[in-house]
């Protein structure tokens, strides 16, 4: 879901006028100004929302605003790579119209026997992703060189800019759509990053700003890719920042959007099996503690199914060595509600 895949970057298509079954861009809050058309891959859409349906799972949509997988051509005049970037005007339409389109589609899709596929498999979208890391690469992010045109980049600091108005825009539309479709009690919509324990302030910063004029935002995704040993991901460091958010954002969802805790020995110091558990242990007490303080953590994603095919399969970050061998972190994991009453 992606916008790279969406709007398939590798392989385009343009329509001289609105497709059909795309919302009349009359109807925008921001005036859509090209005169040309991205086709959605709305069929990829219907296949895994389907797919989801069909096994009784719920899905989260990810992602509609991020500064990676996103065309480049997407943000340039006549949506060619080469050309220049457009004026916030231009991009404001643009913005609406690929998340009008795909939440309205989702929402308006219904399968042969009659059912609203979307309605009953997504109950979150993240609407934005990384802001607060979007230095983190080698180049100025697309969304700020049309939007921010005036900061100089700089790798690995942050323009310091916790106001990002197209931000604030994504949530907006989002959610009108839910409005429309009756489901802003039924449905969440996310903003999601990594690292956040590391800069919680700044977290808060952001979402407040989204929620200046009224709740748009309804909770923060933590993607925590954690390394056991590490001291920037100590657990009093992760347990601090829910308390940040508990504080300071006490209405706002938490979802544990990605978690996984690798450790690797070295010649210095041997990292056990036990210590992971131990480490997960403490990652979850963490979390059980601080919803007990009234947090609304909602949400908890392991990352990967096994260590073989983990994206850090070196470090055997998960519960499993195997598809079915499970490892001391799995027993830490499963019994930490009751070791933390």
């Amino acid at each position: 879901m992606k916008p790279d895949s969406l709007l398939k970057n590798w392989n385009p298509a343009f329509s001289d006028t609105n497709p059909e079954g795309y919302v009349d861009t009359a109807k925008f809050t921001y005036k859509y100004k090209d005169s040309k058309y991205p086709v959605i891959d709305m069929d990829s859409i219907d296949k895994y929302i389907n797919v989801a349906y069909q096994n009784g799972m719920k899905m989260r949509f990810h992602v509609f605003v991020w500064h990676k997988q996103t065309p480049q051509w997407f943000f340039k005049e006549n949506f060619r790579k080469n050309g220049a970037y457009v004026s916030k005007e231009v991009m404001d339409g643009r913005l609406e119209y690929l998340v009008r389109n795909v939440m309205t589609h989702i929402y308006s899709y219904k399968n042969s026997d009659g059912v609203y596929v979307g309605r009953e498999v997504i109950d979150n979208w993240d609407m934005a992703n990384e802001y607060t890391h979007n230095n983190d690469g080698g180049e100025k992010s697309y969304w700020d060189e049309v939007y921010y045109p005036d900061y100089e980049y700089s790798k690995k600091k942050h323009s310091g800019i916790y106001t990002p108005v197209y931000i604030k825009e994504a949530f907006a539309i989002g959610h009108s759509i839910l409005e429309d479709f009756g489901l802003t009690d039924k449905v969440s919509l996310m903003y999601n990053d990594y690292n956040t324990y590391l800069c919680p302030e700044d977290e808060v910063l952001l979402i407040d700003f989204i929620n200046e004029d009224g709740k748009i935002c309804d909770g923060l995704g933590m993607q925590s890719h954690l390394t056991v040993g590490n001291a920037a991901h100590s657990p009093d460091l992760y347990a601090q920042a829910l308390e940040c958010f508990r504080s300071n954002m006490p209405d706002m969802d938490i979802h544990i959007t990605e978690i996984d805790a690798g450790y690797t020995s070295t010649a210095d110091k041997v990292v056990t099996d036990q210590d992971q558990a131990a480490y997960y242990d403490q990652i979850m007490g963490a979390l059980l503690q601080s919803k007990a303080k009234g947090a609304k953590i909602s949400a908890l994603v392991i990352w990967s199914l096994y260590d073989g095919v983990s994206w850090r399969a070196s470090s055997a970050p998960c519960l499993f060595n195997g598809l079915y061998s499970p490892k001391s972190a799995f027993f830490a994991v499963a019994n930490a509600k009751d070791a933390y009453k």
